[in-house]
């Protein structure tokens, strides 16, 4: 099918970098919090870092309440985890036949959320962001380099064409299962980390964490393993890699900054519950996941 349209719903700082670059090939509509919609319609769409576009009002439209989603939409999925079971149940409301929803979340369970609150069958793809980008303000976000990874299906041709003339690096993944089981490790190890000491990714690749960080991985592997996934012998390595040439901040720290709900339990809380389900021990992981808590609880209060 030929897309007409693009609808970035949860347009925060990913979705507002993959809506101003879709901008440039397809009429595209955020949908986002308030005062982001106001500044985008008063002044555009700004992105800086290692992208440097404008998009002017006239060029990208911006609402707080989904539009009619009209033939050939699609739509991208970009709210956190906590929040998608509302989203599949508003957007199944608006969805025609043709409508195909793009879902980029963290953890593993993204897809049966979507469709437990939509609670029926949609035409679903999923995938992988890797962008490094970071909220600044109201109209305006930085982007630090990546793309998406998406899984194939009978969308996934036609949506990397699509990206990839939009300017964003696209791939379709040869083994979606495992890379969501990679991603979770660098996200295990990078969001926690990060919002703990309030630094960017890059920053949590020191030598007095490198226990820490291997300790992690090494519960994420262990997991992964169990449930039929193995990840290679040196994902500890890997990660580190992948976060030292990462410059942005953690969405996790830009939760906890602005006094948001984070991603936790999907993530580390995810991986010592499953662990435990399965009589396997991530007391690194579980230790992470009560300091996120307590450390957003200490916000809620003061």
């Amino acid at each position: 099918m030929a897309f007409e349209r693009a609808v970035i719903y949860g347009a925060g700082a990913v979705g507002s970098y993959l809506g101003a670059r879709l901008a440039s090939v397809l009429p595209t509509v955020l949908i986002a919090r308030r005062e982001h919609v106001e500044a985008i319609r008063g002044r555009g769409l700004f992105v800086r870092g290692d992208a440097d576009l404008f998009v002017p009002p006239g060029r990208i439209h911006a609402a707080t309440g989904l539009p009619a989603l009209g033939p050939g939409a699609l739509v991208l999925v970009t709210v956190k985890l906590d929040a998608l079971e509302d989203a599949g149940a508003e957007l199944a409301r608006q969805s025609r036949p043709d409508t195909v929803f793009l879902l980029a979340q963290n953890g593993l369970n993204g897809r049966e959320l979507f469709l437990k609150g939509a609670a029926r069958p949609l035409a679903t793809a999923r995938a992988i962001a890797s962008c490094g980008v970071d909220f600044r303000e109201a109209g305006k976000v930085e982007y630090w380099g990546g793309g998406l990874s998406l899984e194939k299906s009978e969308h996934s041709a036609e949506l990397v064409g699509l990206f990839r003339r939009a300017g964003i690096e696209t791939v379709e993944s040869p083994d979606f299962g495992r890379a969501l089981w990679k991603k979770l490790a660098v996200n295990c190890v990078a969001n926690p980390l990060t919002a703990l000491l309030g630094v960017r990714n890059s920053e949590v690749v020191t030598p007095v964490l490198a226990g820490l960080r291997h300790g992690i991985v090494a519960e994420v592997s262990a997991l992964a393993a169990a449930e039929g996934q193995p990840l290679p012998p040196d994902m500890a390595e890997r990660v580190d890699q992948a976060l030292a040439a990462s410059r942005n901040r953690s969405s996790m720290l830009q939760d906890v900054q602005r006094g948001r709900p984070t991603e936790i339990e999907h993530l580390n809380g995810f991986v010592a519950s499953r662990s435990t389900e399965r009589g396997m021990d991530a007391p690194v992981n579980a230790a992470l996941s009560a300091l996120i808590r307590a450390r957003s609880e200490t916000a809620v209060r003061t």
